[in-house]
């Protein structure tokens, strides 16, 4: 999707009001000024906050490896980071590309968003946010560092309240999302 198409629908001034909070947010971010960054992070349209949100999780996890220090020596950590890494790329590229035209970074699916239950959606209702995840994990085993792995469970519980926003949206978009989502797990195959 590109950039233009995520603001189809948002007025000229909403567009230029969430343009100058991201502006602000990187400057208070620099100036280490957190209370005003929290205040106009809320001010931000929903949708964005999602998006703003994702991103700082995401970034995180480079911003927490430990700088200097060398991947884990631990071979199942190693083995343990190639599965995550693998099966996240794998989920996350397979359920990107299924999606198509429909892939957006904002809970709420477009007007022209279709039902997908085949593919990566036959296994898991989110195999993009659960790619995400495992990526995540699998970058903290691969550094072998707790620092490292602490975005992991905060990304996977974003996603997760993430998820549930969308998928409501999905239920009042598709009837039938009931049935699939009473079948199929949301993040974890056979599990969750």
């Amino acid at each position: 999707m590109a950039l233009g198409e995520a603001w189809v629908g948002v007025d000229s001034n909403a567009r230029e009001a969430a343009i100058a909070s991201l502006q602000h947010l990187l400057d208070d971010r620099l100036s280490k000024n957190w209370r005003l960054t929290l205040i106009r992070f809320a001010a931000l349209q929903f949708p964005i906050r999602w998006v703003v949100a994702q991103f700082l999780v995401m970034t995180s996890w480079v911003a927490l490896t430990p700088k200097g220090r060398k991947l884990t020596d631990s071979t199942l950590g190693r083995v343990a980071a190639a599965a995550l890494m693998s099966a996240g790329a794998a989920a996350a590229l397979s359920g990107s590309i299924m999606l198509g035209k429909s892939l957006s970074p904002f809970p709420k699916p477009p007007a022209h968003a279709q039902f997908i239950r085949r593919g990566a959606y036959a296994a898991v209702r989110q195999p993009v946010h659960a790619g995400l995840i495992a990526l995540s994990l699998g970058w903290a085993c691969l550094w072998g560092s707790a620092r490292g792995a602490a975005p992991a469970p905060v990304q996977a519980t974003s996603l997760d309240v993430k998820a549930r926003r969308e998928e409501r949206w999905l239920r009042e978009k598709f009837p039938n999302h009931g049935q699939y989502a009473a079948k199929v797990p949301r993040l974890i195959p056979w599990i969750y």
